[in-house]
């Protein structure tokens, strides 16, 4: 059969994928358009379901969005296996994930899971990220700067240039690449990966959460700087 992926499928097809994923709890516009949106479904049906979580509806997908006992998608991540594992930029993807702006007690979920899969613990590194998510995308899960320095390359899939600072924590795709951990997303956009990405950041430049200048500006009661 053909995979179909965001751009790709005709009418009829996105729009037979998108009833069955809403039959599992998606919440789509059933407008025939496969999308960000639909490719966020796919993504969450697939983590529901234990399969590779690409966006991609191939024979295993569409055989598992047929079967009536496959799980109802919950947007929430298996937990992943940690430690930092790079990928190539060529593997990062710009998927907008079905989320705005979340309420604290999501992100402060997100951000525990990330720490434990980084390894780091204790209320200074949960302040400390609660005051870097502030100040760079106020609780935003698909923001994106598209004003700064960084802002410049090609239009990727999200229709913002390459090297625009994304997501949560708002981190640039090499940055997400360098910094990638081993069995998260590899969508810059996705929290848990977006998250851990920037936590192995921020140990690798500056070795603990306290040395970040912005978290110790706010701290000593200046303004957020950018790290």
């Amino acid at each position: 059969m053909t995979d179909y992926y965001e751009g790709s499928a005709p009418y009829a097809a996105a729009l037979h994928i998108q009833e069955m994923l809403n039959s599992f709890g998606a919440h789509l516009a059933t407008d025939g358009n496969f999308g960000p949106k639909t490719k966020a479904a796919v993504i969450a049906f697939q983590w529901a379901n234990s399969l590779t979580a690409d966006g991609i509806v191939g024979p295993i997908t569409l055989a598992a969005l047929k079967n009536p006992a496959s799980k109802p998608i919950s947007y929430a991540p298996p937990t992943p296996t940690g430690g930092r594992l790079p990928i190539s930029t060529s593997q990062v993807t710009y998927g907008l994930q079905p989320y705005g702006w979340v309420a604290y007690s999501q992100w402060a979920a997100w951000r525990n899971q990330a720490m434990a899969i980084c390894g780091v613990s204790g209320s200074d590194w949960q302040s400390g990220l609660d005051i870097i998510e502030v100040g760079e995308s106020g609780g935003q899960v698909n923001a994106v700067n598209t004003t700064d320095l960084n802002a410049v390359g090609p239009i990727v899939s999200d229709g913002h240039p390459e090297q625009c600072s994304r997501g949560l924590m708002q981190v640039i795709y090499t940055t997400f690449a360098n910094n990638h951990a081993q069995g998260t997303s590899n969508d810059i956009y996705e929290p848990i990966a977006n998250i851990t990405s920037a936590v192995y950041y921020i140990l690798g430049r500056y070795g603990s959460i306290d040395n970040v200048p912005g978290v110790r500006s706010v701290r000593n009661g200046g303004g957020y700087q950018g790290y």
